[in-house]
């Protein structure tokens, strides 16, 4: 393409402008043909601009630990909004729920599986 030696003159005089040794190889390598692309170790990568701007890591408050970390959905859609992720469920704590409302299990036999340690 035409354009493209432009292209990497102005990004070559950003790059060296800002200092970056890792982006200027990167620039030249890119030039030369070669099929290149930066290697972040992982700081780098939860720091990155373009990781924040696509939502890829949230916050959420763990009951019983405080706030953690957690990986965002990798995959986005235009048509599909992804909600900010819950904090992680505890052993055992959805079994009333999951015996009643998704097995249809009455009182008494979830009362039988809880004396006999099945589920607590």
């Amino acid at each position: 393409c035409a354009y493209l030696p432009r292209l990497y003159n102005f990004l070559a005089g950003r790059i060296l402008a800002d200092d970056d040794p890792a982006a200027a190889a990167g620039l030249r390598a890119t030039r030369a043909g070669a099929p290149v692309a930066a290697v972040h170790n992982i700081k780098q990568a939860i720091d990155h601009p373009h990781t924040r701007a696509r939502n890829l890591f949230n916050e959420v408050e763990q009951p019983g630990v405080g706030k953690l970390v957690l990986m965002g959905a990798p995959v986005k859609a235009s048509n599909y909004q992804v909600g900010q992720p819950g904090y992680t469920h505890t052993a055992g704590e959805d079994n009333l729920w999951l015996l009643k409302d998704v097995l249809g299990k009455s009182e008494a036999e979830i009362n039988k599986l809880k004396e006999s340690k099945v589920v607590s």
